[in-house]
């Protein structure tokens, strides 16, 4: 009765002879009765029944004997993300690239490896009795910004049906690894990775990483460890990035502790450069929409014309401007004007103070509008500004929060690093750290090169954040679909 049922959804697609629907049956009783989690299988029988021809080709059970017809449809793959980038190139929403081609092919072989893939179980007796967790390598996505790495992994992760999976901006992760390690330590546990690895393979085994990137000294130190513990429980990693996994912090400090991490990344994922001369954020297939939500340079018409907008929008928002105060973890964070869901900040307030990724994540959370004013140009002596800046933009653009700003000079020009004297705090940081004159040029707190990188692909989400199609995405994930 199971394989009669299981049978009737490939009576429409082909005549199957009797003997390859006698095969089909002995397939699923074998499979039925070998495999630990039954029920799983049952699950996937009735969702990817092309993977249930699959396991019947791939089966001992008199292979030469099976019906070309059965074949034929085991060959079938899923191309679910690759038909979806086709259905937007013909649609003229994107241009037809070979080498997003080639990576839609290997996600698409990645979801049809997950759909089959058994996943990792936190039951100490069922890990017992699974023995080692199979390995499924990931993919580690690198190349030019706007290049559509992100766009494309977006789009499998919508699609790959898993309830474990989890995608996030790689320095958010960060962010909420430091403070689960934080919570355990408070706890007395002497060594938290552990079970900081284990709780975050029971929430998702399925990672999908935006912008992989290493810059912070405390993040490289405990890399290594976590992703250790991470693959040895069974995670599965997509990740995109601007870098090649060999130049991960390259120029970092104490760096040599975090090489080991590097062939580890390789075991697990297979590395994949997906480049481009256009950076399609940029180039057109965006439609611009002309509105102003930049002024440049910094001038009083310009000054009046944001104020203008600052009012429209609090018009809208229907409530009245105010101060307000942001809770954190021990600490507030003062917004000087608010109004509704829409705040107004200075480059200062934000940039040039004692604010952290945990404050611009508050703020994301918080309101679906910031108005930023007075972005200077920047030099190598306001690097931490820099940073700052880079980091709030990183949070802003992955959670759909529209920006309105106003700035000296255009993105691209912005930051533009010289060579100046060492300051007093580097100075100090040298003495602490015990390095000589030679390393200032090859150590990128010296040097600012992973800002000037990092500043590449801001100046490229800047522009996407100015189109029409963001501005859309951003009131549909704040109102929903009938948002204005």
């Amino acid at each position: 009765q199971l394989a009669s049922a299981l049978f009737q959804p490939f009576a429409s697609n082909a005549q199957v002879e009797e003997h390859a629907c006698q095969h089909y049956t002995h397939a699923v009783s074998w499979y039925a009765c070998t495999m630990q989690r039954s029920i799983s299988f049952l699950r996937l029988v009735a969702s990817r029944p092309t993977h249930v021809c699959q396991l019947i080709v791939s089966t001992r059970l008199q292979p030469a004997s099976v019906s070309p017809v059965w074949r034929r449809l085991a060959s079938t793959a899923s191309h679910v993300v690759e038909n979806r980038y086709l259905q937007q190139v013909e649609a003229g929403e994107l241009e037809h690239n070979p080498k997003q081609i080639e990576l839609c092919q290997s996600l698409d072989q990645l979801y049809d490896n997950l759909v089959t893939h058994t996943p990792p179980s936190s039951n100490w007796f069922s890990k017992l009795l699974a023995g080692k967790p199979e390995i499924t390598k990931g993919l580690y996505i690198w190349g030019t910004v706007g290049s559509g790495k992100t766009m494309l992994m977006d789009d499998f992760f919508d699609a790959i049906p898993l309830e474990r999976k989890r995608r996030i901006h790689f320095h958010s992760f960060m962010l909420d690894v430091h403070a689960r390690i934080h919570s355990k330590k408070m706890l007395n546990i002497a060594d938290p990775i552990p079970p900081v690895a284990q709780d975050l393979l029971n929430e998702a085994y399925l990672l999908c990483f935006d912008e992989f990137q290493v810059t912070d000294v405390a993040d490289a130190m405990i890399l290594r460890r976590l992703f250790e513990e991470l693959f040895k429980g069974g995670l599965i990693m997509i990740s995109t990035s601007n870098r090649p996994p060999d130049d991960l912090y390259k120029g970092g400090l104490q760096r040599s502790q975090f090489k080991p991490f590097i062939p580890l990344l390789k075991r697990h994922t297979q590395e994949i450069c997906l480049s481009s001369d256009k950076d399609y954020r940029l180039q057109g297939l965006l439609t611009k929409m002309q509105q102003q939500c930049f002024f440049s340079p910094l001038s009083d018409d310009q000054t009046s014309e944001m104020n203008r907008l600052w009012h429209d929008v609090c018009d809208e928002e229907g409530q009245s401007v105010e101060t307000r105060t942001l809770q954190l973890k021990g600490r507030t964070l003062e917004v000087k004007r608010a109004c509704g869901q829409v705040a107004w900040f200075d480059f200062d307030d934000l940039c040039r103070s004692a604010v952290a990724a945990a404050d611009y994540m508050r703020i994301t959370q918080e309101f679906h509008t910031v108005f930023l004013s007075n972005v200077p140009q920047m030099e190598m002596k306001d690097r931490d500004a820099a940073r700052r800046f880079i980091t709030l933009i990183d949070c802003m653009y992955d959670n759909a929060v529209k920006l309105v700003w106003s700035a000296e000079t255009q993105p691209e020009h912005l930051f533009q690093p010289k060579a100046t004297k060492l300051s007093d705090s580097q100075r100090m940081l040298m003495d602490d750290l015990n390095l000589n004159m030679s390393a200032v040029d090859e150590t990128n707190i010296f040097t600012g090169e992973d800002e000037v990188f990092a500043w590449k692909r801001l100046v490229s989400r800047l522009g996407e954040m100015q189109s029409e199609e963001y501005w859309k995405m951003c009131q549909k994930f704040w109102k929903g679909p009938e948002g204005v």
